[in-house]
């Protein structure tokens, strides 16, 4: 999920986005207003029955945390999955999702992969895991219908960059104004709500302190939950953080978004003349992505693609901007980097193989029930800056090889709609902590570059990083090693642990 240019990528065909074990999930949208019942509900945690059945072999609690009315009165799914290891540990990992607004994955037909999981990390602690607010099964949620017909019914036509702009804006525009009559104030939807609220799960439960493990959009929301606790407003129980590709407070503006989409596409140039899936140079494949793209823009592809969640499968037209969507989406996961280079084969000599898987990787990231896309909207757009048209295009200058991609994302900014935090420039401010933080970043990331993975790792007295150069958004899905080699920095955060693999 993170979650940065995802609103821009979103008219070139593909959603973007962050989070942990999804390669993480680009995503659905739709919006719907649902009773809110949480205002007579209990305040603080509460026990529940677990919504999925439990193994036999499992100690699990399942629980609810009902919030404060007067900051939006949320239901918020807690699981807890404990640990009986002979080596237990008290201190628990919390788990942040990415997004925003990707669920946390606990519902009945997903919950089993946190056990498999727990399994191979093999942490000797308590899992902890909650949706936040407007994600997975939290109370109330919103969906929009109407955004997820317009991404189907776009996805069939052959239209400009700029009607997909336009389209994109303007059901934005719908959807936001049907979630305020609908009640929803999205200032209740923040970066800083929901960590006020793991601060307050967390002083529920029977733990002296805890570590925080957040993927994408998620290490923001750690990185707000230490400021908090160094402020004194979240007590002071964070033992230590796990931030997997990071997405800083500052980072997130719309002029970030040309050197991105640049950025990402010159390091997967250059991972092609170091990796053994390419058969051919960094810059022939470049210029043949170029041929394809002008080939695609005359002649586009149509393909029928199944849709994972059931129903008939979904005709799209693939043209030159979709394909640079979908080319992007599959930047997020290094399992298909390959079938990159294939894809780009078949757009010029024939065939639609890897051209249609990496499509339907795409759509069906883009429409992920998983995933709030207004939920998204409500906090990365009020945490992202204005920008000028000026500034803007000063930035795309920057980029020309770009530039026919780039255009009308100033204009119809799908953030828009969103008015800013009335607090953003203290917000966006520089955390300052010496809790021990291990910081991992993919040198293929598209979203969150390891650039700012370096950054952070430099600004924070107590960091330590680890780097893997071959891998996209997500190192923790991307890499079982890694899994192997935390536990290490967990057990002893204050010292340091130099990864004991590479990809």
């Amino acid at each position: 999920m993170n979650a940065t240019c995802k609103r821009w990528i979103a008219a070139l065909g593909s959603l973007m986005a962050g989070g942990v074990a999804t390669a993480l999930l680009l995503w659905q949208v739709s919006l719907e207003a649902l009773p809110t019942e949480t205002a007579a509900a209990p305040r603080g945690l509460q026990s529940v029955e677990c919504w999925f059945a439990v193994p036999e072999d499992r100690d699990v609690d399942c629980a609810e945390l009902h919030t404060d009315p007067e900051r939006g009165g949320f239901t918020l799914p807690v699981v807890i999955i404990r640990d009986d290891s002979p080596d237990h540990r008290d201190d628990p990992l919390v788990y942040l999702s990415g997004g925003p607004g990707n669920s946390t994955f606990i519902e009945r037909e997903n919950v089993e992969s946190w056990f498999y999981w727990a399994d191979i990390a093999r942490l000797s602690r308590d899992l902890i895991l909650v949706d936040q607010r407007g994600t997975g099964l939290s109370r109330p949620r919103f969906h929009c219908h109407a955004y997820e017909e317009m991404v189907r019914e776009r996805l069939r036509d052959n239209l400009t960059l700029e009607d997909e702009h336009a389209s994109n804006l303007a059901v934005v525009e719908e959807c936001v104004a049907l979630m305020r009559t609908a009640g929803h104030s999205l200032e209740h939807y923040s970066t800083t709500q929901s960590a006020l609220d793991m601060a307050e799960l967390m002083a529920a439960l029977d733990y002296k302190e805890w570590n925080v493990m957040g993927g994408s959009y998620g290490t923001r929301l750690a990185l707000e939950w230490l400021r908090q606790q160094e402020q004194g407003d979240a007590g002071h129980g964070v033992r230590s953080v796990i931030l997997d590709s990071v997405y800083p407070l500052d980072k997130g503006s719309m002029l970030e978004w040309p050197g991105l989409l640049n950025d990402s596409f010159d390091y997967f140039w250059k991972a092609c003349d170091e990796s053994a899936w390419c058969n051919t140079s960094g810059d022939q494949l470049r210029d043949r992505f170029r041929k394809a793209l002008s080939r695609l823009r005359k002649n586009p592809v149509t393909l029928s693609v199944p849709l994972w969640g059931g129903g008939w499968p979904l005709k799209v037209v693939v043209n030159d901007h979709r394909f640079i969507g979908i080319v992007y989406t599959a930047l997020y996961d290094d399992t298909l980097h390959t079938d990159i280079a294939v894809a780009i084969e078949e757009v010029l000599h024939g065939g639609e193989d890897a051209l249609q898987k990496l499509a339907e990787n795409s759509v069906n990231s883009e429409l992920a029930p998983e995933f709030n896309p207004l939920v998204y909207l409500a906090v990365d757009c009020a945490e992202s800056p204005s920008v000028g048209r000026e500034e803007f295009e000063l930035t795309r200058e920057r980029f020309p090889q770009w530039s026919d991609y780039t255009d009308y994302a100033w204009s119809y900014d799908m953030c828009s709609p969103v008015p800013k935090r009335a607090d953003l420039d203290s917000f966006r401010q520089a955390v300052e902590t010496d809790v021990p933080a291990l910081i991992l970043s993919g040198g293929l990331d598209p979203v969150t570059p390891a650039a700012w993975a370096r950054e952070l790792a430099e600004r924070l007295p107590n960091a330590q990083h680890w780097h893997l150069a071959q891998v996209g958004h997500g190192v923790v899905a991307s890499n079982a090693c890694v899994h192997q080699s935390f536990r290490a920095f967990l057990d002893a955060p204050n010292e340091s642990h130099p990864l004991r693999c590479q990809h």
